[in-house]
């Protein structure tokens, strides 16, 4: 892997699945992977402990893994237009977030986590399941 590699940007490259060796580039701060069909986050996702950026809109991710929620350097995170049914508790330990888009998905409840993100500044819900907050 690329020892320095900070920014990725794999934009609108038909890509179905993110590799596992995506966990290779642990200098990655911003990765980009708007306008693919990704399906699913690798659990080596975590690797990335200093990614700060991560925007996946207009993909097909319908989960997000256990080991997301371990990306504590997060500070902004677009997930507009996927399939997202659910977001879990662990939304609650990204508490350098700033940033959350998740509108233009399947989610019905958000996790009273959520309310722990005192660092929160845009959160974006429209055009989801929501029945109330």
């Amino acid at each position: 892997p690329l020892p320095r590699l900070e920014e990725l940007n794999l934009q609108k490259n038909n890509i179905n699945v993110l590799p596992e060796a995506i966990g290779q580039y642990t200098t990655l701060k911003k990765l980009f992977c708007n306008y693919n069909a990704i399906e699913a986050l690798p659990p080596s996702i975590k690797n990335l402990s200093q990614l700060e950026q991560l925007t996946l809109y207009k993909n097909n991710v319908s989960s997000l893994p256990p080991e997301f929620y371990q990306l504590k350097n997060l500070r902004g995170v677009d997930l507009y237009y996927n399939k997202l049914t659910k977001i879990e508790d662990g939304i609650g330990n990204l508490d350098k977030l700033e940033i959350l888009y998740l509108s233009f998905n399947e989610l019905t409840a958000l996790p009273e986590s959520i309310g722990q993100l005192s660092l929160l500044r845009e959160l974006y819900l429209h055009h989801n399941r929501l029945s109330y907050l």
